[in-house]
């Protein structure tokens, strides 16, 4: 008997809300399926599937995504890892030959991993260090946002999604098809010129519904563009009743600093961990 259960979709919201009862650290499973459950065209594109141990929610979710090559194995506990651990040993889902990707593993799903790793002759392979995780509570007062002068703010257009892309630290085959699937699920905000209608910075929403990929082209930096485009998507996510999410980099002292400066709290770290089989 398979040990993870597929949940139906119209189970997710009960599991989502499940991650309020240990908040704010279930943030990131509560904004990853609230997002997948307001967004049924990406959770389409992304392949998004969830599963609970053993058929039980209240064991947490197994997740996983599938764009292209690329396949994501997303570990959520709700309390503890004990059930999650256990279903983990024993399934078929997962084929641990392949190199596969943990995204925002929190601490104890590291420990539950690297004890899995002794049985399972796999390697865990920590990718950038900690992320710090920055949260934004959906009862937020919505910002009041002047603009630059001879700016305005759109989606990404197709023309640029090559400058978005290759500016990104995870710059990779697959990552064009990303920003792609983005932009095409209104997930983009780009700060462009009022003369040319060039970009000059922007910020996204990832699958998980946490900003990411926050950037200013060098020769406009200093000028408050990042905060601009920063508020704009969150208030973008806050009229809509979201909770902001978001991820840096432990070293990325800039973009923490603006997070912090306009209201962000810091909630925790976890960690994106890739799974390779022993040779």
């Amino acid at each position: 008997m398979e040990s993870l259960v597929k949940v139906p979709y119209n189970l997710w919201p009960q599991l989502r809300d499940l991650y309020l009862l240990n908040w704010p650290k279930g943030a990131s499973a509560y904004c990853l399926l609230d997002t997948q459950i307001n967004n049924p065209k990406l959770r389409k594109e992304f392949n998004f599937t969830v599963f609970s141990p053993f058929g039980d929610i209240n064991n947490g979710m197994i997740g996983f995504t599938h764009m292209g090559e690329s396949v994501q194995v997303i570990i959520l506990p709700v309390n503890n890892t004990v059930m999650i651990e256990k279903a983990l040993l024993i399934t078929n889902l997962i084929d641990w030959n392949r190199n596969v990707l943990v995204p925002f593993a929190s601490p104890d799903v590291v420990d539950c991993l690297l004890r899995l790793s002794k049985t399972k002759k796999i390697t865990i392979i920590y990718e950038n260090g900690k992320g710090v995780k920055h949260l934004l509570e959906k009862n937020s007062t919505i910002f009041n946002i002047s603009f630059p002068d001879d700016t305005y703010i759109a989606s990404l257009t197709p023309e640029y999604i090559e400058t978005v892309d290759k500016t990104w630290s995870y710059y990779s085959k697959q990552s064009n098809e990303f920003f792609k699937t983005l932009m095409d699920n209104d997930m983009t905000y780009v700060l462009y010129s009022s003369n040319d209608h060039k970009p000059l910075a922007w910020v996204t929403i990832n699958e998980a519904g946490a900003l990411t990929h926050l950037f200013c082209l060098e020769p406009f930096r200093g000028r408050g563009y990042a905060e601009t485009v920063t508020k704009f998507a969150c208030n973008d996510l806050l009229k809509k009743g979201r909770n902001v999410l978001a991820y840096t980099i432990e070293d990325n002292k800039g973009s923490q600093k603006l997070l912090d400066k306009i209201g962000f709290k810091v909630i925790g770290y976890d960690y994106w961990v890739f799974i390779k089989k022993d040779s």
